[in-house]
């Protein structure tokens, strides 16, 4: 095993890190900042801040970190599509398309020039943010064959207990529990006060069982008349 890519690979992916640190930050701000014609200046900078980091991020994860792995396992890197194949037979991403979908979103932002058309971008980037993160925990998770417990300390320590990394996980979890892709689970807890509630009593939830969370969400949103 070559040591320069283990030192390129572990570079790349410390730098990853750090850019999620700040997504999540982001994320955490606007996650309940509801969809708008026109935002106050305060919440319009949240968001395009928001939207930077998850453009920057993703450029990260593909080209940097996924790219990195292919060259430490030594294989003949290719495409895009061929990068992005390989991540979901490695277990990183659920779906290839998925990983497409969050990748297409960053190149329609920095195609984007008119500050005033980047509004256009923030509630996608406000579904897809949470995957994102849950992507850049499993790369973490698969590296540490490389890198040993450095890597899977980064998720293994408080931040895997912080509020938005939990959000992280738990929209998910709720998807796949109701059948749901990501983004209509995500509109859904939004629209029938399931993320507010989120928000408001994530330290009770984590310490639940995950099964026992999301059927309190399930309830919440039910109380505010989502359907059973």
């Amino acid at each position: 095993m070559n040591k320069i890519h283990i030192d390129i690979l572990r570079e790349n992916i410390n730098a990853l890190n750090l850019s999620a640190d700040w997504v999540r930050h982001s994320y955490e701000q606007t996650s309940l900042i509801e969809q708008k014609t026109e935002y106050a200046t305060e919440e319009f900078d949240k968001l395009e801040n928001l939207t930077s980091r998850y453009a920057r991020t993703t450029d990260m994860l593909v080209n940097k970190v996924l790219r990195s792995i292919d060259t430490v396992e030594s294989e003949d890197i290719g495409t895009i599509i061929d990068i992005m194949n390989r991540a979901e037979k490695r277990g990183i991403v659920s779906s290839a398309e998925l990983l497409h979908t969050i990748k297409d979103l960053r190149n329609n932002i920095v195609h984007e020039y008119k500050i005033a058309e980047i509004t256009k971008f923030f509630m996608d980037v406000q579904k897809y943010t949470p995957l994102l993160l849950e992507i850049i925990q499993k790369v973490n998770v698969y590296c540490a064959r490389y890198l040993g417990k450095e890597a899977e300390s980064i998720t293994d320590n408080d931040k895997i207990s912080d509020k938005v990394s939990f959000i992280s996980i738990i929209i998910p979890e709720f998807a796949d529990t109701y059948k749901m892709s990501v983004p209509n689970a995500y509109n859904y807890l939004k629209n029938y006060g399931g993320l507010q509630y989120l928000y408001d009593e994530w330290w009770a939830l984590h310490t639940e069982n995950i099964v026992w969370a999301v059927r309190d969400l399930y309830e919440v949103c039910f109380s505010n008349g989502g359907q059973r």
